[in-house]
């Protein structure tokens, strides 16, 4: 994608973001409608899990190689630079549950959910539980 192509993409984002905050928004303090919020995450969450165990999970087990899958992640830099960044982020993810693990209840399945099916579960998961109880 060229430079003009990637301002003009971001232009587009930008006006888009816009549109959604100003049909969405409840309130000077967020960008985006609290159930607009939710059904995105969920949304997201359940994407990333049916793609998961419909494209990853079948190879992964009809092998029974789990490391060898995993391993697979780290072929070359440019995988080796994804995967890395999904553990930091699973590092992260924990971090933070282990953090608010007094205020927030059963973040620890929110951390296994980041091993399988992966952190964008996990995380989407865990926002969903937080926002929750801490209403509540």
């Amino acid at each position: 994608m060229g430079g003009g192509h990637l301002i003009a993409a971001f232009f587009v984002l930008y006006l888009f973001r816009r549109s959604i905050r100003d049909h969405f928004s409840t309130s000077k303090h967020s960008a985006m409608h609290k159930r607009v919020f939710e059904f995105a995450i969920a949304f997201l969450v359940i994407g990333f899990t049916a793609f998961f165990f419909l494209y990853v999970a079948p190879p992964a087990v009809e092998s029974q190689d789990i490391l060898g899958a995993f391993g697979a992640g780290f072929v070359n830099p440019f995988a080796t630079g994804y995967s890395v960044d999904v553990l930091y982020c699973w590092g992260i993810l924990l971090v933070w549950v282990l953090w608010e693990s007094k205020r927030v209840k059963y973040g620890w399945i929110c951390v296994l959910l980041g091993v399988v099916p992966g952190v964008a579960v996990g995380l989407g998961a865990y926002l969903l539980v937080r926002m929750r109880q801490l209403e509540g």
